[in-house]
């Protein structure tokens, strides 16, 4: 079943949400009430994890979805099929993941194909889109700028040479080889270019 205080936590963020748009007197006996009544919180559409055989490849798998949805769009162009400017339709497709439990391939979905209005398709979209000025990233641990945090003592999710590996990406320089494949420090002549603080004006 899933985390009761993962449902909690949805049912407060909602009635508070709801409640700061509504405040009438009707609603907050309502939002008492549904205190009263679901003990265990709102359903939360997540998948369903047993703590006792929750395993270290799950939640390393669970971290990179998040962090995946968090800085790409909800779904990719790639994805849609077809679009009829008529009928005014678009065709996509999407992997259900409720296949990934299920190890008998002859029990799974397999791969959907869904043709809708583009309204409709608009509106699966935009429920995805945060609020402005929300961050969907924050950086924290050894990703952040400013930790202190030793890598040697964060691999409990991943290993030592992984976590170094994340760490040394993070450069400036990384990121353009990595964005553009080009070495900004790399001169024509094949020598890597450094800085001289002698030769530097300093007002």
């Amino acid at each position: 079943m899933h985390s009761v205080s993962l449902r909690k936590s949805f049912m407060k963020c909602l009635l508070d949400l709801m409640y700061d748009k509504i405040k009438t007197k009707a609603f907050y006996q309502l939002k008492c009430r549904l205190y009263m009544q679901k003990g265990n919180g709102f359903y939360v559409y997540a998948p369903k994890i047993q703590l006792d055989s929750f395993k270290h490849n799950q939640v390393k798998s669970l971290v990179e979805y998040v962090t995946r949805y968090a800085s790409h769009p909800p779904m990719s162009e790639t994805r849609i099929t077809n679009i009829d400017w008529d009928n005014d339709t678009v065709s996509y497709y999407y992997d259900p993941h409720e296949d990934d439990t299920i190890e008998d391939d002859q029990l799974k979905r397999g791969r959907q194909f869904v043709t809708e209005h583009v309204f409709q398709f608009i509106a699966k979209l935009i429920r995805h889109i945060p609020p402005r000025h929300f961050h969907t990233i924050r950086y924290y641990g050894f990703f952040s700028n400013r930790s202190l945090v030793p890598t040697d003592k964060m691999t409990k999710l991943f290993r030592h040479n992984f976590i170094h590996k994340m760490k040394k990406l993070l450069g400036w320089r990384h990121r353009l080889i990595h964005s553009f494949g080009y070495d900004p420090i790399l001169c024509d002549c094949g020598f890597f270019m450094e800085l001289d603080y002698e030769s530097c004006y300093f007002p």
